[in-house]
Parts: structure tokens; sequence; C-alpha cells
């Protein structure tokens, strides 16, 4: 599959992820306990249309989005001016992050990582401990092995705990918790795992 076409076609021809995820307002309720949100520099992978940047620079972190899809930069800028959050922004490969060594605080993935090629999991999560600086805090949420799919979404991996955690072996594994969607009257259940590792 070639990432960068089939990403700017979805995002080009559909809104995607208006709203930020409730899993992640989590992880920075437990984050905040640890550290002062304000002027943390966070890097969201995979931004999409920014839900996550409008969130954290709510929160008055210091925002970076990368995404490979030009059309999910240009809305996002577009709707990060309207909600007056302020972000830097770049069309980039997350398994290339374009930043120096140890230069954020926080790396965030909703769901975006789990879209790669299976192959390059594990390498998205070392440019990400790259980026980190040391004791920085990494947070994914990824479609687990157990978990339905929908038919129109072939490119989404699915791993388990044990899988996961090993592409994230540059990382100490601080907290894991699985999170749990049934849809169509119960017929079906999405299921993903919530895990947080420092570097």
């Amino acid at each position: 599959m070639d990432t960068h076409a089939e990403w700017e076609t979805i995002h080009s021809a559909r809104e995607w992820g208006k709203w930020p995820r409730t899993e992640l307002n989590q992880f920075l309720t437990t984050l905040g306990a640890k550290q002062k949100f304000a002027g943390s520099k966070v890097l969201d992978l995979g931004c999409g249309n920014g839900a996550n940047l409008w969130l954290m620079g709510w929160l008055q972190m210091e925002c970076v989005g990368i995404d490979i899809s030009e059309s999910a930069i240009t809305k996002t800028k577009a709707w990060l001016d309207r909600m007056e959050i302020s972000a830097t922004l770049a069309v980039a490969d997350m398994r290339n992050i374009p930043f120096e060594d140890n230069t954020f605080d926080v790396v965030t993935d909703v769901c975006s990582i789990q879209c790669m090629p299976t192959d390059d999991v594990a390498k998205v999560f070392k440019e990400a401990h790259r980026v980190l600086k040391p004791g920085g805090y990494v947070f994914t949420m990824f479609r687990s092995s157990s978990s339905w799919l929908e038919p129109n979404l072939p490119y989404v991996n699915r791993l388990s705990r044990p899988e996961l955690t090993n592409a994230m072996s540059p990382f100490t594994i601080e907290a894991t918790e699985v999170t749990e969607q049934t849809l169509f009257n119960l017929s079906v259940s999405i299921q993903h795992h919530l895990i947080v590792g420092r570097k």
C-alpha cells in the first residue's frame, strides 16, 4: 500500500476525527498529576484533522503535529486557527520524524501507528523514542488483535499486547489498559490497547 496516497485520498474526501478521544483525555489527566501541562512540548503523530492538538493546545501545551496527508494538515490548520490554538504543523512520515533527538516531553498516538504497515510499527516507536527527551512519555492507542475490524479498514493493524509492547521495546512500559466499544446492538466489539511508555 502507498501510505501517502491512501491517506491523502481519505483526508481529501472526508472529515476525520473532529473531536479528541476520551482515552487521550484520561492519559492527560494522569500525566497532569506528574508534570505541568503549560509549556510541555508535545508531538502528535498522525494528527489527522487536529482534534488532539486542539485539546492539548487548550491545556497550554506547546503543540506540534505531523501527518503524511497534505489535506489533513490543511484541515488541521484551519480548525486550530478557528479555535485560536497555536501549533507547528508539518507534512511528514512518522517513520522518519523530522525533528532533532530529545525534542519533546510527550509523544501521542491515537490510532495512527496502527495504520502503518506491520513491519514499520517498531520503526515508528523507535523514532518516537529518539525525539523524546529523557524521562518523556509516549501514549499509544492501538487496535487489539481480539478486536473486530471494519471491512472498509484493511490498513488497520491489530496486535496482541505482547506484540505491541515488544514493538515498544525502547520504552519502559508504565501502564497498560484495554478499552472496549460495542456496536450494532452489542454484536461486535472494538478493543484498543492503551499503553504509556517512558524514555
